[in-house]
């Protein structure tokens, strides 16, 4: 959480740093409703940014005094992981969940790369709260534990070919098996560092046009 000195909410705050402008009295008035995003740019900037106004009522009693003096920020980063084999779903052979079928259980751990990356969030998520005020007593950036994010990918993804690295073709139709095809973001390949709806979205109309051929054929 990053708090603007000296200014009070709903007041005019020139909020720049990096050459743009982030808001204005207006922009920020509609953070509090919302929020703004940084997109994220291939290396260059290998992260997807969320900054938003934070209500009073939403802090702990003992930060709610200094809101209500200035306009306070929350700044997230979301990052992409490595893909890699060894974090996947497992489903056990001897336990069940509650719905009576195979347990599932997921692995995962981060990369030399995953590190990297969250490093390097670190440092430029400090430099944005510098720019813009100061990071509020007690909330010095903090790493989310694992699991937090519901957005799961590549578990079941797809590939160029049958080689044991993938689940299922560009069309999301499971290689040897006839007639299965997979929907979800469990099939994009490639790590992301924003919601997946779209990709995941964009990947379904491929994989329906696939099924509409082959129930044409038959």
């Amino acid at each position: 959480l990053a708090e603007f000195e000296g200014v009070a909410p709903g007041g005019p705050i020139d909020l720049s740093f990096g050459g743009a402008v982030l808001g204005d009295r207006t922009i920020v008035s509609r953070m509090s409703s919302g929020v703004m995003w940084v997109p994220h740019n291939g290396e260059d900037f290998p992260f997807h940014v969320q900054i938003s106004q934070v209500e009073p009522a939403s802090l702990l009693a003992e930060d709610q005094e200094v809101a209500r003096r200035n306009a306070v920020l929350s700044v997230s980063f979301f990052l992409p992981t490595d893909i890699q084999a060894e974090n996947r779903v497992s489903f056990s052979d001897t336990e069940t969940d509650w719905l009576g079928r195979p347990k599932m259980s997921i692995r995962f751990a981060l990369s030399d790369g995953d590190r990297a990356r969250l490093a390097r969030a670190r440092v430029n998520l400090e430099q944005i709260c510098a720019s813009i005020g100061r990071i509020l007593p007690g909330h010095r950036p903090r790493i989310a534990p694992a699991g937090t994010s519901l957005h799961y990918e590549g578990t079941m993804r797809m590939g160029k070919s049958d080689d044991g690295a993938s689940v299922c073709d560009r069309d999301s139709r499971v290689w040897g098996v006839g007639q299965l095809w997979l929907g979800g973001n469990g099939v994009i390949p490639t790590m992301q560092a924003c919601n997946p709806t779209l990709t995941t979205v964009a990947l379904a109309i491929l994989g329906g046009r696939s099924i509409a051929d082959s129930l044409r054929g038959m």
